[in-house]
């Protein structure tokens, strides 16, 4: 029994560390591979990704490109019973409206909004039928090669004016953009002591 819960604590542990690791650690990793393993052994497919990828640059910024199976994975559900994670739904989100979102706080690694809306493992598109939301992060993210498929598969876009413009013009509605504001000064701030105010200016466009 002990080495069952002992196993069960060790896959949330471990569940945690992957997402840690694909933010920081990973994307390093896919360049080395891309860089030095694919142009030295494996040439052709190499090539082929470099003209994708040039050819795929501006994807971010037209809606993405997700994966169901991505956003399902279960190593999801793990990680959302490691804090545990819960979406609590406040309000009912009419289909035909496209929708933008805030979300706060900003956190470490944005991890609260890239478990609730980057995958399925609070159930997002059950809570918001007919809403697809998409979670916008920094440009620069979608520069690294591989690491860039990797976020737009679980529903990540660039959070820049032509993205949000192309995701809240949709006809038809039933889509969504997500902005973590605070930023990665924000995101440092952890003391659970620690109380401040967000403050939301009015502009105009």
């Amino acid at each position: 029994m002990i080495n069952l819960i002992l196993f069960f604590f060790a896959e949330l542990k471990a569940a945690a560390l992957f997402w840690t690791l694909s933010v920081f650690c990973f994307p390093i990793f896919w360049v080395f591979l891309y860089l030095i393993l694919g142009l030295e052994y494996f040439l052709l497919v190499s090539l082929f990704y470099s003209a994708f990828y040039i050819y795929d640059w501006n994807t971010c910024n037209k809606g993405g490109r997700r994966f169901d199976f991505m956003r399902r994975l279960p190593v999801w559900n793990k990680l959302r019973d490691y804090f545990p994670a819960k979406l609590v739904k406040t309000t009912e989100l009419d289909p035909s409206k496209n929708y933008l979102f805030g979300y706060h706080p900003h956190g470490i690694l944005s991890i609260g909004c890239s478990l609730n809306f980057g995958t399925e493992a609070t159930n997002i598109s059950k809570v918001f039928p007919g809403v697809k939301i998409n979670f916008l992060t920094l440009k620069s993210n979608f520069i690294l090669p591989i690491f860039r498929d990797y976020i737009m598969s679980l529903g990540g876009c660039s959070v820049t004016r032509e993205s949000m413009n192309y995701i809240l013009s949709k006809p038809g509605g039933g889509n969504g953009a997500i902005v973590v504001v605070g930023g990665a000064k924000e995101g440092t701030l952890r003391e659970r002591s620690y109380f401040h105010n967000t403050r939301f200016a009015r502009r105009e466009s």
